[in-house]
């Protein structure tokens, strides 16, 4: 079942990315708005569905380990896997200071704010409130070149984008795509919370240490295959943009959105072992900010660093 819905929960993130994104082309959005929004969010959907679906079942420790996972896989496996396979990859102007800086700040705000036990309301609107200056900041940095233009060279330039970059669908595929979206996170994250109980009482393990690992990971798929296949196009400030982003959306967002409705709490295992890491994961991309590149070495560093959370994960059931 966990396995089963996983696949169903970032399929259907697919989807409604697909059908989202091209409903934004026949509004006239612009391309870089698109992309700062709906995709950027899209590899994130399946941490926010399943974040949702814990907290309605009041399994808000699973929130907070999945968000934290999710960043530390995201860092170490697969920032690790695509500079290795690509041989380094190499930052240049699309990892700007504001990405670095808001990198920096959510992961150790979070881990600071975390570090109690429980992120409660004020919390959680401190971190949303972050992540809407960032978006505002993002907004205004990326539309300067739209200054001047009528909303006719808008679409236009958008319809170009779609005719080069993102295939054109029927109206009625776009919102059925959208529709199968939204139905099967909703039905894919309330099946992976379900089964995540039912594997912690079956192996007598806690559940957040399942979401911390096998959940992490399966929620970060989708950021693997954008960012690999953004390494096999050759287009590695897309690869490291996709990661910077998610990374941000998770702490900043979902943890934002949620801790004001239900106070999440964040467990033992979590705070002992994850939030460490997390804060190594944003200190460590200082250095390669500075040199303009994640070399294949820094990649084989991430990934044996990873390997070590794992294993004290691991040692934690001892």
């Amino acid at each position: 079942m966990f396995v089963f819905s996983a696949a169903v929960l970032i399929k259907s993130a697919g989807w409604f990315v697909k059908g989202a994104e091209d409903i934004g082309l026949r509004w006239g959005m612009p391309p870089f708005l698109i992309g700062a929004t709906i995709v950027a969010a899209g590899t994130s959907l399946p941490e926010l569905a399943s974040s949702l679906a814990a907290v309605t079942r009041g399994e808000t420790g699973l929130v907070m380990a999945n968000v934290v996972g999710s960043n530390i896989t995201n860092i170490f496996l697969i920032l690790g896997v695509a500079a290795i396979s690509a041989g380094g990859l190499r930052l240049g102007s699309d990892f700007s200071l504001l990405e670095l800086t808001m990198l920096l700040l959510g992961n150790i705000l979070l881990a600071a704010i975390s570090w109690n036990g429980i992120v409660g309301t004020l919390a959680g609107l401190f971190l949303l409130g972050n992540f809407i200056v960032y978006i505002v900041f993002k907004f205004l940095r990326e539309s300067r070149f739209l200054v001047g233009e009528s909303m006719r060279d808008i679409r236009g330039r958008a319809k170009l984008a779609g005719d080069m970059g993102l295939p054109r669908l029927s109206t009625s595929r776009s919102v059925v795509l959208l529709s199968m979206g939204i139905v099967g996170l909703s039905l894919g994250a309330q099946y992976v919370i379900e089964s995540i109980l039912s594997l912690s009482r079956l192996l007598h393990i806690p559940g957040t240490l399942i979401a911390i690992t096998a959940l992490a990971i399966g929620t970060s798929l989708p950021e693997l295959v954008v960012s690999v296949s953004a390494v096999l196009k050759k287009k590695e400030g897309i690869a490291v943009g996709n990661i910077i982003g998610s990374n941000i959306f998770n702490a900043l967002f979902i943890v934002g959105l949620l801790a004001p409705f239900k106070d999440l709490r964040v467990d033992m295992l979590t705070r002992k072992v994850g939030l460490p890491f997390l804060i190594l994961s944003a200190v460590l991309i200082i250095w390669p900010w500075f040199k303009g590149e994640i070399t294949r070495r820094s990649g084989i560093v991430y990934l044996l660093i990873f390997l070590i959370f794992l294993t004290l994960l691991a040692g934690s059931l001892g």
